[in-house]
C-alpha cells in the first residue's frame, strides 16, 4: 500500500513538474517558468538569465493567495504577467517579485501570450490589450471553431496562431493564423 502511494504521489510530481509553463523575457537567454518549491507545493515562479543553466525562485508567496494557471512575460524590461484560477489578471514590473504585483483585469482566461509591442497581451484569441492588461479590445474571431488548446503571436511577423480541438471527435487538431490580431482566421 505504501508503493502504490509512493508510485502515486512521484507519478503526479513527474506530470505536474515537466507540464508547466515556460516563457521569455525581452532580453536573450531570459526565461520564467513555474515549479515547487521545497516549502511551497504549489506553483512558485522562476526566473533564469542564462538559458535555464541557473533559477532563482522570484516569488513562492503569490501562490499561497492566488492559483496560478498561467504566466507570460512581457517584451517591456522586468514586465511578466500571471492569471489566476479565478481568472484575474496580475502584472508586475519587477520581473515577478513577491511584493510587485497590481491586479489588472478579470475575466482573463489562462491561455495568456504576449504581443509583439511593450504592454500588449493576448487573452486567448478573444481580446488583446495594449495597455499592460488594464482594458481589452475584443475580436470578432470569424473563420474560428472548436475549443482553443494553446495560441502565440510571432512577434517578427506579426501573425497570430492559434490550435484548436473539437469534442466528441478523437484525434483532431486544427490550426489556424491571423494577420489581423485575431479578427478573421
Amino acid at each position: 500500500m505504501k508503493r502504490i502511494i509512493l508510485l502515486t504521489v512521484l507519478l503526479l510530481f513527474a506530470i505536474l513538474s515537466f507540464s508547466q509553463k515556460i516563457t521569455r523575457g525581452p532580453d536573450i537567454g531570459e526565461i520564467y517558468f513555474m515549479g515547487q518549491t521545497a516549502t511551497v507545493l504549489y506553483n512558485a515562479i522562476y526566473r533564469s538569465t542564462d538559458f535555464g543553466e541557473t533559477a532563482v525562485c522570484v516569488d513562492s508567496i503569490s501562490a499561497l493567495n492566488n492559483t496560478i494557471e498561467a504566466i507570460t512575460a512581457d517584451k517591456t524590461m522586468g514586465g511578466l504577467y500571471f492569471v489566476t484560477m479565478g481568472e484575474a489578471l496580475y502584472y508586475s514590473d519587477n520581473y515577478g517579485q513577491f511584493g510587485s504585483w497590481e491586479l489588472r483585469n478579470g475575466g482573463i482566461r489562462n491561455k495568456i501570450s504576449s504581443g509583439r509591442n511593450e504592454g500588449e497581451i493576448h487573452n486567448r484569441i478573444g481580446s488583446h490589450s495594449n495597455d499592460y492588461g488594464f482594458s481589452f479590445t475584443t475580436h470578432s474571431c470569424q473563420g474560428f471553431f472548436g475549443s482553443t488548446k494553446a495560441v502565440d503571436v510571432d512577434v517578427s511577423n506579426d501573425i497570430g496562431y492559434c490550435v484548436s480541438k473539437k469534442y466528441n471527435i478523437n484525434d483532431t487538431l486544427y490550426f489556424f493564423s491571423s494577420f489581423n490580431n485575431f479578427n478573421s482566421l
